[in-house]
């Protein structure tokens, strides 16, 4: 189906762009036989975005018009149109999924860090980006809305009455047909569910350019929204200049709120996540920023309304339909709520049943074993269903059974060795003299999450990273010292590296390693405060 979209032609905020430093390319349109047909009006436009280094081709001679738009790609684009501070040193990242090294991704790991530290998105799953995923229609509209600084906006827009657009997009495709950044389909619908192509992030994100405004003089709350089942996020206009001066002002249905929840700022200081002891209920919310001098009075304060936690949406998290021919396999999925976050239920939760096999709950996460009986041969079929208690949302996959390990396993257990690991996000800066209080709810900070997975890409858990802390060496430098048992065995910060204190301003690193492969390492730097 064909999709048309109305677009002005204006080169402001691409010299912007270039301006910032973004990459610039030689390249035009007619270096891709698949543009060769554009009118001259949208010649314009690609003719901007890819000299700008926005956009380039999926191969030599092939722009890839019709192509699905992976995450990586749109990570890029919105990094570069949205004026963001892109490190292209970073070699880490706090995804999992996301590595320097991958052929196909590899490019867009400082754009997706850019992203993420602006507030844009805050991944696909926990410790996951999914950077070859596909976008969908409502979530490139989601993405730009917020992009543009506009989600209180959207939040007070009608959403559209469209059943083919999920309930936690509504109102966010709908602003985003209003400011033309988007359009319906010939029939009326949005389809939001619907893959995003190449093409249409091009348009997308050249619209996007005519609302952009670079950040000015005086700060104001450009968005504020739900994040988690227990968390706010507060996204800036710009970076605050002095975090011991800026106030975010909480109120919950009129009255001040004063504790219950912490408050912890983005590296770039631009976006602060306010996270809750206990999961958000019915409430109106009102966060003011206070304490600076060059506030926008019209823009200081934002609103948000929770409602009861509902869910939206139940989905496989594995892309794959095929399961490992073994003893006992994870499988994740995510249980979205009406914010399109993941919400607070776990597997316990839910009535999950196979044709094959035996099902474990996974305590505490969205995840559960699949014990598979004796004697199955490959290419076997298994159906999976997931199922929220006391309603008929649920969803089903059926899997096919693929080859064994070339080490299958004896024990009905899976044994996971630490084969690599990777630091989780951080987000903490250090002043001299700081150290942990022993209040295990005051000190976050002080411990650093890491990602450890075996051979085959399973995940250990915290208590099994304790239990193999002798395999790891674990080293700091510059204003940093770690715990003499560096590996935590304490609470929620089990399995995370412990810092003891802070003895410079200087910025520091902490390295981990594997003892019996040295070659296999993570490194951490963290500026002074």
């Amino acid at each position: 189906m064909k999709k048309k979209l109305s677009v002005g032609v204006s080169l402001s905020v691409m010299f912007l762009s270039l301006a910032l430093g973004s990459p610039v390319s030689a390249k035009s349109s007619i270096d891709f036989a698949d543009l060769n047909d554009l009118d001259a009006v949208t010649r314009v436009k690609y003719d901007s975005l890819i000299s700008a280094g926005v956009f380039d081709g999926v191969s030599e001679g092939k722009f890839g018009l019709k192509d699905k738009m992976n995450r990586a790609q749109f990570a890029k684009a919105a990094a570069i149109i949205f004026g963001l501070k892109v490190d292209h040193n970073v070699t880490t990242s706090t995804f999992i999924d996301v590595k320097a090294s991958d052929p196909a991704n590899g490019y867009a790991l400082p754009y997706i860090d850019a992203i993420v530290k602006a507030g844009l998105t805050d991944g696909y799953a926990p410790g996951q980006f999914n950077p070859a995923g596909e976008v969908t229609k409502e979530q490139l509209a989601t993405f730009l809305i917020r992009g543009l600084g506009k989600d209180t906006e959207a939040r007070a827009t009608t959403g559209l009455n469209d059943q083919t657009v999920s309930t936690w997009a509504r109102s966010y495709a709908a602003l985003a047909i209003q400011l033309k950044l988007l359009t319906k389909n010939e029939d009326g619908t949005f389809d939001g569910v619907s893959p995003a192509t190449r093409d249409l992030l091009v348009l997308s994100s050249y619209e996007s350019t005519q609302h952009y405004k670079p950040v000015g003089a005086r700060y104001a709350i450009a968005s504020f929204r739900v994040s988690s089942f227990n968390a706010f996020t507060v996204q800036i206009n710009g970076s605050l200049p002095d975090l011991s001066m800026a106030k975010l002002n909480l109120t919950r249905n009129g009255s001040p709120v004063t504790s219950g929840y912490k408050t912890t700022w983005s590296v770039d200081k631009s976006t602060a996540t306010l996270t809750f002891d206990n999961k958000l209920d019915e409430a109106t919310w009102t966060v003011t920023l206070d304490g600076l001098s060059n506030i926008d009075a019209t823009g200081k304060t934002a609103q948000f309304v929770t409602t009861k936690e509902t869910i939206s949406s139940i989905a496989f998290l594995s892309t794959s339909d095929s399961l490992p021919n073994e003893k006992r396999i994870r499988i994740d999925f995510r249980a979205a709520n009406q914010y399109g976050v993941a919400s607070a239920l776990t597997a316990n939760n839910f009535n999950i049943s196979t044709s094959k096999g035996s099902v474990i709950f996974i305590s505490g996460e969205q995840a559960f074993y699949l014990d598979l009986p004796d004697g199955l041969v490959d290419g076997e079929k298994i159906s999976i269903s997931i199922v929220l208690d006391g309603s008929n949302m649920q969803v089903s996959r059926v899997f096919q059974i693929g080859d064994k390990r070339p080490v299958p396993l004896n024990d009905s257990n899976i044994s996971k060795t630490a084969a690599s690991v990777e630091f989780g996000k951080f987000i903490y800066t250090f002043s001299k003299g700081e150290k942990p209080s022993g209040n295990e709810a005051d000190d976050d900070k002080f411990y650093v999450p890491i990602i450890v997975t075996d051979a085959q890409g399973y995940k250990l858990t915290p208590q099994e990273i304790y239990d193999q802390r002798a395999k790891f060496n674990i080293f700091a430098s510059g204003g940093l010292t770690l715990a003499a048992d560096p590996i935590s065995n304490i609470g929620f910060h089990k399995g995370m590296i412990a810092i003891a204190n802070v003895i410079s301003n200087d910025r520091s690193t902490i390295t981990i390693q594997l003892r019996d492969n040295p070659n296999v390492k993570s490194v951490l730097s963290i500026g002074p405060q």
